[in-house]
């Protein structure tokens, strides 16, 4: 039996399905800086490190890093509920695919597209779980007595709030995902 290049046998192999091979393939990795939300987020990021930059030199250097520390805190458990609404989504997202629908699709020679979908959900869960470690190495080195400058402190803030406001809006893009499966899955699951 012959398998087309667009197969749901194709994704059988081990090595297809991993994280970087799905990566990949289906090429999300540019999706970090040529994207919608990765402008906005952009956008945000610039913001943010003003309204920082403005705060450090209005405030005392103590009462900064308090307020960095609270604010990092606030990454770390907001990204970590955000991880669990990505998987829970995910959860539900794959209990509404049929095999009826994965082989009208697979007929169709589709499959990579659905395929691209789901591996939405594990890229950002990917980019949420570096964005926690990423998080907490922050965290420690300002409850440390590594010195903060503002050169450092615009660099790693930079960072975090890019990622930040990249995990928040590519989350609502994840909404507009959903709304087209559900009309994928009503084209592909009908009766023909």
């Amino acid at each position: 039996m012959e398998i087309r290049k667009n197969s749901i046998e194709n994704y059988f192999s081990s090595k297809k399905t991993t994280f970087w091979g799905l990566l990949k393939s289906t090429k999300k990795w540019k999706e970090i800086y040529n994207q919608t939300e990765s402008i906005i987020s952009l956008i945000i990021t610039v913001i943010v490190m003003i309204v920082l930059c403005i705060v450090y030199k209005k405030s005392t250097f103590e009462d900064f890093m308090e307020m960095l520390k609270i604010l990092d805190m606030f990454l770390i458990e907001s990204s970590v509920g955000m991880l669990g609404f990505i998987i829970s989504g995910l959860a539900i997202f794959t209990g509404t695919i049929t095999n009826k629908l994965v082989k009208n699709v697979d007929t169709d020679q589709k499959i990579d597209s659905l395929i691209g979908i789901l591996f939405s959900f594990y890229f950002i869960g990917m980019v949420i779980g570096i964005s926690i470690f990423f998080y907490v190495t922050v965290y420690i080195f300002l409850t440390s007595n590594y010195l903060f400058t503002l050169k450092r402190m615009v660099g790693v803030g930079s960072i975090c709030s890019y990622l930040y406001a990249y995990m928040i809006f590519y989350s609502i893009s994840l909404l507009g995902t959903c709304i087209r499966l559900f009309f994928v899955s009503y084209k592909y699951s009908r009766d023909e």
